[in-house]
């Protein structure tokens, strides 16, 4: 039974993940530092598992399989890309800054998804928009 759709899930993923990453960037206390760096994987992890079973639903059956291999690959270039980005944001602003650029991207993307991003909840794959 799906209690929350995942267009929802995604907004709330991205969210939590802007909140809990910047509340980790500006921790001091070892236990500050374990307890938001494991909120912002708790929601990274949700967010990647809500796009990943959302995305296909997303297209229809006829070409699911291409958009899939077409989205697949250019979430694996933004995510190297993203990496090489990481790494030298960190080394030059440290992890506070490091957030607060990439929040504005995360909460346009949750906007984006909770205006515009059809929900599919409790429809058969056929059916999807």
């Amino acid at each position: 039974m799906e209690w929350l759709d995942r267009k929802y899930t995604i907004f709330i993923s991205f969210v939590a993940i802007a909140a809990f990453g910047t509340l980790f960037g500006h921790s001091q206390s070892p236990a500050q530092i374990m307890t938001f760096a494991g909120l912002t994987v708790f929601f990274l992890s949700l967010g990647s598992t809500a796009i990943y079973t959302y995305t296909p639903e997303l297209h229809p059956t006829e070409i699911l399989a291409t958009a899939m291999g077409i989205a697949s690959a250019l979430g694996r270039v933004g995510a190297v890309t993203m990496l090489l980005i990481f790494g030298h944001y960190f080394a030059t602003l440290g992890k506070s800054l490091l957030f607060l650029c990439i929040d504005p991207i995360l909460i346009i993307a949750a906007i984006v998804v909770f205006c515009f991003g059809p929900s599919t909840r409790g429809m058969p794959l056929q059916e999807a928009p």
